[in-house]
C-alpha cells in the first residue's frame, strides 16, 4: 500500500495545530510530521495526545515556512507528499 506524508510547518499556533491534528484520519499509511520553525508556544507537550505525529523543531532560529517544508520532505517516508 502507498503511503502519505502530511507535513505541517507550524509557527506560534498551537491551537489551530490541534484543530488541524483533529481533522487527519489516524490510519498507518499516514505519515504525520510537524515542523516547529522556533515558535515561543511549546507544541512538544502534544506528543502525548498525538503519538501518531512526529514533532520535530526546524532549528534555533525562524527560518520560515519554506524551510520547515523541506526539513519535512527530509523526514518523510511516504511515496505522496502533502503540505497542510
Amino acid at each position: 500500500m502507498k503511503k502519505v506524508s502530511v507535513i505541517i510547518p507550524h509557527y506560534n499556533s498551537k491551537l489551530e495545530l490541534q484543530n488541524l491534528l483533529k481533522t487527519i484520519p489516524v490510519l498507518e499509511w499516514i505519515d504525520i510530521i510537524v515542523i516547529d520553525d522556533n515558535s515561543n508556544v511549546d507544541i512538544f507537550d502534544l506528543k502525548d495526545r498525538y503519538k501518531h505525529v512526529r514533532f520535530f523543531r526546524l532549528g534555533i532560529n525562524k527560518k520560515g515556512a519554506g524551510a520547515a517544508r523541506n526539513f519535512g520532505l527530509e523526514k518523510a517516508v511516504g511515496d505522496y507528499f502533502l503540505f497542510a
